[in-house]
């Protein structure tokens, strides 16, 4: 599974929404109302504990979080320099 698949699928979990809803062009930070800070928090957790990523370590910020596409590349950038 690739990690924009393996996102929307933590997405859709945390946010009650099918999967279906989440493409790479998909807004999260600031446009989708049910992406809060628990939200956040949640999928940082999850997206750790997917990913093998250290998100202490990882840099991210608001950008990361702008869409779905954004946060794919931060992934792969991420997993890449890991």
């Amino acid at each position: 599974m690739d990690i924009q698949t393996q996102l929307t699928e933590l997405l859709s979990n945390i946010l009650s929404r099918p999967a279906t809803d989440f493409n790479a062009d998909t807004r999260l930070l600031g446009e989708m109302p049910d992406f809060d800070s628990m939200a956040l928090m949640l999928l940082l957790t999850e997206v750790s504990q997917s990913f093998s990523l250290d998100v202490q370590d990882a840099g991210f910020d608001s950008e990361t979080f702008y869409s779905v596409a954004t946060l794919t590349d931060f992934i792969k950038k991420a997993k890449a320099n890991a």
